[in-house]
């Protein structure tokens, strides 16, 4: 029984000694992460300043586990990792943080890819298949495949004659600088209005726009949504030798510009623009077909800049501004928008 029990006590420490874990600085037992640094870039995100930044790990060896890591810290973060090739995400922000877009299918770099939300309105009414959706918040991201090798690992190991320990000052390892760009496209709309000083509030919708952008592939959606334009300045206020006023609507929104493989057709991107008048009674209505006349142009230095620019063939009729109307402003407040006159005519 005695040489039994210390057969057992001998047993029970040999395992405790090999189960020692990673962080024990003197474990040698089994292999240890190298300690590596990535490097954050922010300086060709002009459009917003993060404060936050999210970033995916992805290794090549299937059996190796994915890492997510969310930070404050915005110009590095640092990581134990075993050797392997990693493929490098990083965005702007949190998921959580964002209220108008949402992530997809982000366990595999390749079938990554970010979504408009979905939402609804109290004014117009979608065709059939038709989605609507909320304009993106900025969003930014960097991709980047990085190298572990045994070599970092074992540069974290100090030698002492007959056995080895972990170093006590490990040096980081620059594996990887990612300089995020922003992927939101901007779209600008203007419309050139005969009988500007009849207008009063306008709205509109455009479809066949891109249904978000695949991270991984870094390529956008083949997939369409229609986004509404709400919010409308005028502009350019002439008076012409006629005595008509001349001005231009102008309207902006975020989207995630043309999906991919569009061809340029002018059947593919519709325009519908709702006028309200100053009588607060007549709404004069277009459609255009303007898939062929949005152009890309770069603006402030980005490339993601859209734009399409209109003209109303006819003048807005005269009509008397409602007691208390604004001839001459914008009002959002277009709830009731009166009696409608349509006049859809494609171009």
């Amino acid at each position: 029984m005695k040489r039994f029990s210390y057969l057992v006590t001998m047993l029970t420490l040999a395992m405790l000694a090999a189960s020692c874990q990673p962080h024990d600085p003197f474990c040698l037992s089994h292999l240890h992460g190298a300690k590596v640094r990535i490097d954050v870039d922010w300086s060709e995100f002009k459009e917003e300043k993060p404060d936050g930044m999210t970033l995916f790990l992805y290794p090549s060896d299937s059996t190796g586990q994915n890492i997510q890591y969310t930070t404050h810290t915005i110009t590095h973060a640092t990581f134990s990792l075993m050797p392997d090739s990693y493929m490098i995400m990083v965005q702007n922000q949190s998921a959580a943080e964002f209220g108008t877009v949402v992530f997809r299918d982000m366990d595999d770099y390749t079938t990554a890819w970010v979504q408009p939300e979905r939402c609804s309105s109290s004014w117009y009414r979608p065709a059939e298949g038709e989605i609507l959706v909320h304009n993106p918040e900025w969003l930014a991201f960097d991709r980047q495949e990085a190298e572990v090798t045994p070599e970092m690992v074992e540069g974290e190991v100090e030698w002492h004659g007959d056995h080895t320990t972990r170093a006590e000052d490990e040096k980081e390892t620059l594996i990887a600088t990612m300089v995020p760009q922003n992927v939101v496209y901007t779209l600008h709309v203007s419309v050139k209005v005969k009988g500007i000083n009849n207008f009063r509030s306008g709205r509109a919708m455009v479809s066949g726009m891109a249904d978000g952008y695949f991270i991984g592939a870094e390529k956008y959606h083949s997939d369409k949504v229609a986004h509404l334009l709400e919010t409308w300045k005028v502009k350019d206020k002439t008076v012409g030798a006629d005595k008509v006023q001349v001005g231009t609507l102008t309207s902006e929104i975020t989207c995630f510009g043309l999906p991919d493989g569009h061809g340029g057709k002018a059947a593919e991107n519709i325009f519908r623009l709702s006028l309200l008048l100053v009588d607060n009674e007549t709404r004069v209505n277009r459609m255009f077909n303007v898939g062929s006349r949005i152009y890309q142009r770069t603006t402030n230095g980005s490339p993601l800049h859209l734009y399409l620019d209109l003209e109303l063939s006819d003048k807005l009729p005269d009509v008397a501004p409602a007691l208390g109307s604004d001839e001459n402003g914008f009002d959002a407040e277009v709830d009731d928008w009166g009696d409608e006159t349509n006049q859809d005519i494609p171009m």
